[in-house]
């Protein structure tokens, strides 16, 4: 089901404004996942699902058969977003676009394709048993986009020879700018900790609620992105240490009078974390010749294309250190360190361009 309302209002005699409230919501959507032969959690308590105590001892869905490559239509998704358009067309030889869009999309699993992983922020094998336990946002959300684009036919000067307006005559900048807030990403836990058996298990951390932990990252930090002391291995109230299996590779108490639960589910869940922003300005030149004896169209262009033109390192999330404790509790070395980028250095071009 989508939905929308917008306004379009027109600012002068060639330009026009656009705001509008978008909303969409699909329900039985796809979701596949690697391996669906998994230990189940034995209870759902206040403090999130627990598995079988001792750690390992539980029973896969089928124990007579390997993985189990599942296809679910339980999942389900929505997005509003707040979309704004203001639309110059051309006149005076300028034309421009600039486009801003504020939303959010929440699902729970974005792998309705043919693989599990379709994004690099996706997850292999999400807790199919419980769509709430996999919500967050999309594996493609991106909350905040900004676009603006422009051309502009500079004018030919009214000076100097024929040779002189041939020469400074029918030039064209062009400029195409991208702005957009990170991708979100899942923090996890290595190996197996909940004993779940299957081929592609997976297990979230806790996250603390001190300060500055609201948003526990470090924008422009690319070997320490993550507030790692924003993040515990999952702990549980005291009165569930009889439940709780006990991490071996933790040497600090947890605080609050808590206990370390190794087979408890973590509660910070899925996509909750968000990477590094974008910025990309690409830049042109042309230089039109246009060839009248042949045609009164027939142009010959030159094009110079300067792509990342300021040469901006757009880091991607740290999604090959994303796991960020063993299965023992201990804290990974590297954890949150960036180390891809997803944008190219600045390039350049040149080009020939014949229109007729």
């Amino acid at each position: 089901m989508n939905w929308n309302l917008n306004i379009q209002r027109t600012l002068g005699g060639n330009t026009t404004l656009m705001v509008g409230y978008v909303g969409s919501h699909a329900v039985h959507q796809a979701n596949v996942t690697d391996d669906q032969n998994m230990v189940l959690p034995t209870t759902l308590t206040s403090a999130g699902y627990l598995w079988p105590l001792p750690v390992g001892s539980g029973t896969t869905l089928n124990p007579a058969v390997g993985s189990i490559r599942s296809l679910y239509w339980d999942s389900s998704a929505s997005y509003e977003g707040l979309q704004t358009q203001v639309t110059k067309k051309m006149s005076h030889g300028v034309q421009a676009q600039a486009s801003y869009t504020w939303g959010k999309c929440i699902d729970a699993g974005s792998s309705g394709g043919p693989v599990s992983d379709m994004y690099l922020n996706a997850l292999p094998s999400a807790q199919l048993f419980d769509p709430r336990a996999r919500r967050g946002p999309c594996d493609f959300n991106l909350s905040q986009v900004l676009g603006v684009n422009y051309i502009w036919r500079l004018p030919t000067p009214k000076f100097g020879e024929a040779a002189m307006s041939y020469l400074l005559g029918n030039w064209e900048v062009g400029g195409i700018f991208n702005a957009s807030t990170g991708q979100n990403f899942t923090l996890l836990m290595s190996g197996d900790p909940l004993g779940q058996g299957n081929g592609a298990p997976n297990d979230y951390p806790d996250r603390l609620s001190g300060p500055g932990c609201a948003n526990p990252v470090n924008p422009g930090n690319v070997n320490e992105y993550l507030k790692l002391n924003c993040f515990i291995p999952p702990t549980a109230p005291a009165a569930f240490q009889s439940q709780c299996a006990n991490f071996t590779g933790i040497a600090t108490p947890p605080p609050n009078g808590q206990v370390y639960c190794a087979n408890l589910f973590g509660n910070n869940g899925r996509n909750s974390v968000y990477g590094p922003g974008l910025i990309d300005f690409d830049f042109s030149v042309y230089k039109n010749f246009p060839v009248a004896k042949i045609s009164d169209v027939f142009n010959v262009q030159f094009r110079a294309e300067f792509f990342n033109i300021l040469n901006h390192a757009n880091f991607q999330s740290p999604l090959n250190n994303s796991t960020i404790f063993t299965e023992t509790g201990a804290p990974v070395g590297g954890a949150g360190a960036i180390d891809v980028t997803t944008t190219t250095s600045r390039q350049i071009q040149f080009a020939l361009k014949v229109i007729w």
